[in-house]
């Protein structure tokens, strides 16, 4: 048993510190993160809404490696690009998608529309006093923090590997607050009524 046990240790180590962070170091990061947050700030949340919670760090997680946010010290390259040089490759006319190409335009649009929206249907079930006006901050907030972590990324990593754009940013941003309307419009539906069941008095005949 605690041979196991010092194996399975070896295997997390080996997933979490050890070469580019892949898909699973990333969500059990994700995972680490909220069992470290989760006695500090939601500990007298509800269970549905700690699970709500906790799938916002593991998509969180998975989002950010997909999108190579999550740059490793030994995958820094020599400095063959400058911070100005990872800036200037930015595209900054959100009406410019000639870079996307003719035959995957679509297909990127729509990416960068769906990215976010999980997050609109995710935070208002995690945080029940999330309200329109907060999801017009949150939104434009998570659209606008991706793009800008793709640009650190390109700068820490010297490379301009991850394409970043405004256009991006205001499709993300859209895809957030259409899924938080979505879910507002679900919430809303009437739910089907069940039949009351009449029965009969004992006084009354059947």
């Amino acid at each position: 048993m605690p041979g196991s046990s010092i194996h399975l240790l070896v295997q997390f180590r080996e997933i979490l510190f050890r070469g580019p962070l892949s898909m699973a170091g990333a969500m059990l990061w994700g995972c680490l993160l909220y069992l470290i947050c989760l006695p500090l700030f939601f500990r007298k949340k509800r269970l549905t809404q700690n699970f709500c919670i906790a799938l916002l760090f593991l998509y969180a997680a998975a989002l950010l490696q997909s999108c190579r946010c999550l740059v490793a010290p030994n995958s820094f390259q020599p400095a063959n690009l400058t911070a100005a040089d990872a800036v200037a490759a930015v595209e900054w006319n959100p009406f410019l998608f000639s870079s996307f190409g003719v035959s995957n335009l679509w297909a990127t649009l729509l990416r960068d529309f769906l990215i976010l929206m999980p997050i609109g249907f995710l935070v208002p079930l995690a945080a029940s006093r999330a309200r329109l006006w907060k999801m017009l901050i949150l939104s434009p907030l998570c659209g606008i923090g991706l793009e800008v972590l793709q640009l650190l990324a390109n700068i820490l990593s010297q490379t301009s590997e991850r394409s970043v754009s405004t256009g991006a940013a205001i499709l993300s941003t859209a895809g957030c607050l259409t899924g938080y309307l979505l879910f507002s419009a679900l919430r809303k539906l009437p739910l089907p009524k069940q039949k009351a069941r009449h029965y009969a008095h004992p006084g009354q005949a059947s």
